[in-house]
């Protein structure tokens, strides 16, 4: 069965998209969110503004998709992201400012990454940048083209993102932006302990985070 002929309720319109993104990329954006069966992207010469369409697993996951990514920022363009069928909601603005509140100060996510890089690869690539460890997403011994980095400084995250977003490496250009806050730990508990570069302290701030960002999720349902 075509993808395309999926019950809408887990299909999402993506519009207001950057000129130069790709279906991988938009794949792997919404890859942060849950599991993405399907993702296309129109971008013909006589489309104004290029928009697309993705497929989540399951209707919850094609909700938190938008209303996580809704107003996301990519490239200089805030995206709007709806349930297909669905006219826009007059909670896009709070949920705007939900997602802003969300964005990590020190973990980057990046992607269209090649698929023969590596996690040390990824680690080298931001050398520069003093990051403390990496986490290249991999699924049944594939890459995935994407993953992120943890710096121990917000002005270092910065730096890499302005010097790094649109970096060549071989015919591919890197996309990189601030991770979601939640991808911290996601970071953090994936990697082995002597890649760590945390504190005890630091460890139970980013707990107690998680634990009131999924305080404040269930409070919300």
């Amino acid at each position: 069965m075509s993808y395309r002929n999926e019950n809408d309720n887990r299909k999402l319109f993506v519009g207001n998209l950057p000129r130069n993104i790709n279906y991988e990329e938009l794949r792997e954006i919404f890859g942060q969110v849950g599991d993405v069966k399907y993702a296309k992207v129109i971008n013909r010469e006589n489309v104004k503004v290029p928009y697309g369409f993705v497929i989540m697993s399951n209707e919850n996951e094609a909700k938190k998709a938008r209303d996580t990514l809704d107003g996301y920022e990519l490239d200089g363009r805030n995206i709007n992201v709806e349930i297909s069928g669905q006219k826009g909601s007059s909670q896009r603005k709070v949920r705007k400012f939900q997602q802003d509140k969300q964005l990590s100060d020190r973990v980057m996510f990046v992607c269209n990454l090649p698929f023969t890089l590596s996690q040390e690869d990824l680690v080298d690539l931001f050398s520069d940048f003093e990051c403390e460890n990496a986490k290249l997403v991999i699924r049944d011994g594939q890459s995935k083209g994407f993953g992120f980095i943890r710096f121990p400084t917000a002005e270092l995250l910065q730096e890499a993102i302005k010097m790094m977003n649109n970096h060549k490496i071989g015919d591919r250009y890197i996309k990189v932006r601030k991770a979601f806050k939640t991808d911290d730990l996601k970071v953090e508990k994936k990697l082995p302990q002597e890649n760590k570069g945390m504190n005890n302290q630091e460890n139970q701030e980013l707990e107690q985070e998680q634990e009131q960002q999924q305080e404040q999720e269930q409070q919300q349902n």
